[in-house]
């Protein structure tokens, strides 16, 4: 996945906006200059057509925020907590695992099973790195406002920090609002 002004074309980038944990507006209220909510980031693999956009409507307040994909290439679209600012990744706690949760609408755009799934990364401690720590079986498509909650293996030993989203994995429309995090413990 890349994300930055080198980014898939169709409005794919990563930017500041809101956060899921304590600093975050996990409804999306708040924008930056850039228009992307404040404390998140928008990213795409190569090849997929679509784009991201601000929702003038919310499952709470006014704002959600859309990932879409018109001709899926592989990979996905994906909303996650900025990596790249500390103050929105969540300090993760060695061996906890994480309930994340969303609401969601998602039309399907082919005939295949819709593709929406809620991710983690992990940061290492050691290294500063981020790699993916697991996602989530697919959520269905959902015409109207829906959950989807799921729960991260532990963290593991080297973990400093986490971060998690939401990825669109299939042609469709996804409106994503309401996105939050929970320790769960060991």
């Amino acid at each position: 996945m890349t994300c930055g002004p080198s980014s898939a074309p169709g409005g794919s980038r990563c930017g500041p906006n809101a956060r899921w944990s304590a600093s975050a507006t996990p409804s999306f209220e708040r924008v930056g200059a850039d228009g992307v909510s404040d404390c998140w980031q928008r990213a795409t693999d190569p090849g997929n057509e679509g784009g991201f956009a601000r929702a003038g409507f919310g499952h709470s307040g006014s704002s959600a925020e859309q990932l879409e994909i018109t001709s899926y290439a592989g990979g996905g679209r994906t909303l996650l907590a900025d990596v790249d600012r500390p103050d929105c990744a969540l300090p993760a706690q060695v061996g906890h695992s994480y309930r994340l949760s969303a609401r969601y609408q998602m039309t399907p755009y082919d005939a295949g099973p819709p593709q929406v799934r809620l991710i983690a990364y992990v940061q290492s401690a050691s290294t500063g790195a981020w790699r993916p720590l697991a996602e989530s079986p697919p959520f269905p498509a959902a015409p109207s406002w829906r959950t989807m909650t799921w729960e991260t293996p532990p963290s593991p030993a080297d973990a400093a920090a986490l971060s998690g989203g939401v990825t669109l994995q299939s042609p469709g429309l996804l409106t994503v609002d309401d996105m939050m995090s929970t320790d769960v413990g060991p």
